[in-house]
């Protein structure tokens, strides 16, 4: 399974809970361009797999950005960090996001 797979099939279950977590083609537009500009940077919006919110009241310039083969946080802080990683198409993964954060 790649890794664009099974970010929207198990983001997507939990997206269905009412939480803060949007996959596409079903994130808000003002949630997807304020994701891009402060969380993942520089990405083309049409390359976002999936967004958690973490912001209070639901701007999205905080939380997590799926993009493929990259992930990107932004804690609120100043600092966004960006996780890399040409393998993961190819190996196993167990997405797991605890409830508590939603």
């Amino acid at each position: 399974m790649n890794i664009e797979k099974l970010i929207k099939d198990n983001v997507e279950k939990i997206a269905k809970s009412g939480s803060k977590i949007f996959v596409t083609p079903d994130i808000p537009e003002k949630k997807l361009n304020n994701a891009v500009e402060y969380i993942a940077k520089e990405v083309d919006p049409n390359y976002v797999l999936a967004l958690l919110d973490t912001t209070i009241f639901g701007s999205a310039k905080e939380g997590i950005v799926f993009v493929g083969d990259k992930l990107f946080i932004n804690n609120g802080g100043s600092r966004v960090y960006e996780f890399v990683n040409s393998n993961f198409p190819h190996q196993k993964w167990d997405l797991h996001i605890e409830k508590s954060i939603l």
